[in-house]
């Protein structure tokens, strides 16, 4: 700023800066002049002086203006904002206004207030540059949030379904880590895999078939002969074929349960003496059952099957 002042200093007092300094200002006050008064070059360029509307200009809405079917006459219609035409009649002058008749690119045309619109289309474009491509753009703007927002529902929907399977598929490895570890209780059913093909499963009692002796006699019969095997898996047999006649015998007798153990429970030890022998050798059937790496020895199962002939004995059930 010192700088600029001393060269102004020191145009004044030179002859040539000082007349240059003296033009420079006439050329200034005198633009300045016509840009408050309306006329003048920058009046032209920027303002909107009657004399400089043309039949067959361009021309653009300053506002939202309202197109009459003669100059101040009925109104037809209405034209928005930044709305291009072209000036086809005008300007005239009726009831102290200044009219102009437009033929707008997209109907309505007709009168309008000259005052309204503006012949420097590009100075309009210019200066309103941003409001313009706003409402070119607003329509896609819109498709766009639609389009947004669709999204972002598919995104919440697919994120609360992978959580949904995640937790899914947590629990469902959080059991199969329990049933791994032994800590789910096991149906009291006999397994399939401990089943022999030799049997005659076919012979068995089904419903409230009557009680034969000789049925009975005969699977006691094959029990007493897995017994005496020298297989081990044939003394597991045997243990599991007399436990499954134990809960015929339970079902027979009326007692209610969902197993053999449940059922033993509503037993009164006065009605059942050999209660306690039931206990012990359904005990044992579940561990050799449930336990794969239970080593049975032979007098251990003719033991387990002495108890359960007891057990029989008592009811005479075979």
């Amino acid at each position: 700023m010192k700088e600029f002042l001393n060269n102004l200093i020191s145009a004044t007092t030179n002859p040539n800066g000082a007349i240059m300094l003296v033009v420079v200002t006439l050329f200034i006050m005198t633009a300045w002049r016509g840009a408050v008064q309306g006329d003048g070059w920058i009046a032209n360029f920027f303002g909107d002086k009657d004399s400089l509307y043309e039949v067959g200009d361009s021309v653009i809405n300053k506002e939202e203006v309202r197109v009459r079917q003669a100059a101040g006459g009925t109104v037809i219609g209405t034209q928005p904002k930044f709305e291009t035409g072209e000036l086809v009649q005008g300007p005239v002058m009726r009831s102290g206004k200044e009219w102009c008749r437009v033929n707008y690119d997209e109907a309505q045309a007709g009168w309008v207030i000259s005052s309204d619109v503006s012949n420097k289309v590009a100075v309009e474009c210019t200066v309103n540059a941003v409001p313009i491509t706003l409402t070119i753009l607003r329509p896609i703007f819109i498709v766009l949030s639609i389009i947004a927002a669709v999204l972002l529902c598919i995104v919440v929907l697919k994120t609360k379904a992978f959580a949904h399977m995640q937790a899914k598929k947590a629990e469902q490895e959080a059991e199969q880590k329990m049933l791994k570890q032994g800590n789910v209780s096991q149906p009291d059913i006999r397994p399939a895999d401990e089943v022999s093909e030799e049997l005659p499963v076919a012979n068995l009692p089904v419903g409230d078939a009557p009680k034969t002796e000789d049925v009975h006699n005969k699977r006691w019969a094959n029990i007493q002969s897995l017994i005496r095997s020298y297989n081990a898996n044939d003394w597991k047999q045997a243990i599991i074929e007399a436990d499954i006649i134990l809960d015929e015998m339970l079902k027979r007798m009326g007692y209610k349960g969902q197993s053999i153990g449940d059922r033993l429970k509503t037993i009164e030890p006065s009605d059942f003496m050999t209660l306690d022998q039931a206990w012990e050798a359904h005990k044992f059937r579940n561990r050799i059952a449930h336990g794969s790496q239970y080593v049975l020895t032979k007098d251990e199962a003719e033991r387990i099957i002495k108890l359960y002939e007891e057990v029989f004995s008592e009811f005479f059930f075979i």
